[in-house]
């Protein structure tokens, strides 16, 4: 039956029974591919059941150049014998008009499955960077939010406690004290205490000579507040009650 293409696999080139072939004949996969291709195409030519009358192992042999190519092709199963000629073993799972048409009803599947994946690709792509936008948008008016409270709540001159805890670490940090935390609660009892941050520079420099750490330096702060505190109380008490002196 005549036709305008055969159908061939692309990867018959490394099919095993390809090699088989290559060995009972001694011939290479080019010539062993070419010789396929003259018997699929004769057959697609002249036969709709698969066999091929009056057609014999010798011919196949003379018009393909290969010796003991028929004989091959029986060990591996692709031709057999038949009273009348040789029968392409399962010819209507690979030849003829329905096997034309099943390959190129499962081609045109596969088209539309590539492009329909390209397509989905594209739409997940494209709402990905929509919620990436609207992601970015959404944290930028949550900070803004964040910097207004911030400047509502810290109208005053003097900075929280939080804020001097803070940048006496720093401080302590850069004095070699290992490790310190804004959030000790001596540290912020003596912040909201009046401790100045005067006082933890020099007991961190006492510290770091005595090899002390971080509660050693608010032991030494906490140690002079409270001799400020002894002192300006003694002030106090002399003022409402100064010496009597007679002369």
């Amino acid at each position: 039956m005549a036709g305008d293409w055969i159908k061939m696999r692309g990867n018959l080139w490394d099919d095993p029974r390809v090699s088989r072939l290559c060995d009972l004949t001694n011939q290479s996969e080019a010539t062993v591919i070419g010789g396929l291709y003259w018997l699929w195409a004769a057959a697609d030519q002249h036969t709709e059941s698969g066999v091929m009358l009056g057609l014999s192992a010798s011919s196949i042999n003379r018009k393909t150049g290969i010796k003991k190519f028929a004989e091959a092709l029986i060990e591996i199963g692709w031709i057999a014998d038949h009273p009348e000629g040789i029968r392409i073993v399962r010819f209507e799972e690979h030849n003829g008009v329905s096997a034309k048409r099943r390959c190129t009803d499962a081609q045109r599947k596969a088209n539309w499955r590539v492009m329909s994946a390209s397509e989905a690709d594209k739409s997940r792509t494209e709402g990905g960077h929509a919620e990436d936008e609207k992601r970015r948008i959404s944290e930028l008016e949550k900070e803004k939010r964040r910097e207004e409270k911030k400047e509502e709540t810290h109208t005053d001159e003097s900075p929280p406690v939080a804020t001097k805890a803070g940048a006496v670490c720093v401080l302590l940090k850069s004095k070699g004290i290992g490790i310190v935390n804004p959030g000790n609660q001596k540290l912020i009892s003596l912040l909201e205490a009046g401790a100045h941050i005067g006082a933890f520079d020099a007991a961190a420099d006492i510290a770091k000579a005595k090899g002390k750490d971080f509660a050693y330096i608010l032991g030494i702060v906490e140690k002079e507040m409270a001799q400020q505190a002894n002192l300006v109380g003694q002030e106090l008490a002399t003022k409402a009650h100064p010496t009597q002196v007679d002369f």
